[in-house]
């Protein structure tokens, strides 16, 4: 445990240390991220991080997303974007953990949702944006991998009493039958991507189901314990 403590300490120092004083693109680009935040869009939010125009918005995005980790957000988006922005700086070891640390918490929050077909989508498309990252800690030495593995799942053992993920569970089939139906009997009017996919809107009065608190916490506790064996 001394050791995970210490680790998130030097973490916290060496990207406080990088990060420059405050300018007028940090300022520019974190208020845009903050406004995003606040009317919800989330993809917004990873998107516009992930495409700074400078190096001050780099390191002002790189600070934003080490803000929400450190400060409890349990999206894995914000892990997996923090773990992008990481490896450009070339901070691999760090970098290797939050990306493990947001298919931890991917795996996990799945396994709460009752539809079992919710989330294999995100879990792909995030395996595919982590790939380097995932990579490079397979290669690691037996020691060094056990310590990235360690801090990942303590950042996702403190979320232990997050909320259900909506989004992730709402991505079944189950759900995305019923806003068919309802794009069919013109209760809802379909909206398209560019490529002429049918959007799925997330309607609130869509009720998303989840297995029982206790069962969710047995679950996660056998996904914890598997999950290292797949780094091996």
């Amino acid at each position: 445990m001394r050791c995970i403590r210490l680790f998130l300490f030097l973490l916290m120092a060496v990207i406080a240390a990088v990060s420059a004083p405050m300018s007028y693109a940090q300022d520019t680009i974190t208020s845009r991220l903050e406004a995003f935040e606040k009317a919800g869009d989330r993809l917004a939010v990873f998107d516009t991080a992930l495409n700074p125009a400078n190096q001050d918005e780099f390191m002002a995005a790189l600070d934003f997303m080490k803000a929400r980790v450190m400060g409890g957000a349990y999206d894995a988006g914000y892990f997996t974007t923090y773990a992008q922005l990481l490896w450009h700086a070339e901070m691999k070891d760090t970098a290797a953990a939050m990306a493990t640390a947001s298919l931890l918490l991917l795996y996990t929050d799945r396994a709460r949702c009752a539809d079992k077909t919710a989330g294999q989508t995100r879990i792909q498309n995030t395996f595919d944006a982590l790939k380097p990252m995932l990579e490079y800690l397979r290669g690691l030495e037996k020691r060094e991998k056990g310590k990235v593995l360690d801090i990942a799942s303590s950042l996702e053992n403190r979320l232990d009493r997050r909320p259900p993920n909506r989004s992730l569970c709402y991505s079944g089939m189950e759900a995305t039958g019923k806003v068919v139906a309802m794009i069919e009997s013109g209760e809802v009017i379909a909206q398209k991507d560019g490529q002429g996919n049918i959007l799925i809107p997330d309607i609130d009065s869509i009720e998303v189901a989840y297995i029982p608190e206790r069962e969710w916490h047995n679950k996660r506790l056998e996904i914890r314990s598997g999950f290292p064996a797949y780094f091996e």
